[in-house]
């Protein structure tokens, strides 16, 4: 996992740090059966005045796993972070 300390600070700055390590546990529980998963946490370049942070996903694998595993990648997160906490986050996929 790749955070730079600049966003780390902005991360706390915001007070949802804790919603982003819960997001990438998500993310490990529930893509755990792909070949790789790499995630990383940047600013989103594509929406201004406003700090969004992004988890970049690569993945791998056959793609109706893929599709299985973001389904309830996206239940868990949903029941865990509070809408606040989602304001900030996004998610993206690269296929490896």
């Amino acid at each position: 996992m790749d955070i730079d300390i600049e966003v780390l600070k902005e991360i706390e700055a915001e007070d949802i740090k804790s919603q982003i390590y819960s997001s990438i546990a998500i993310i490990k529980q529930t893509f755990s059966t792909l070949d790789s998963v790499k995630v990383t946490v940047e600013y989103d370049p594509e929406i201004q005045d406003k700090k969004v942070f992004e988890l970049h996903l690569t993945v791998s694998g056959d793609p109706q796993k893929v599709f299985e595993d973001e389904l309830r990648f996206k239940d868990a997160l949903y029941q865990k972070l509070d809408k606040r906490s989602l304001s900030f986050i996004t998610i993206t996929y690269a296929w490896k």
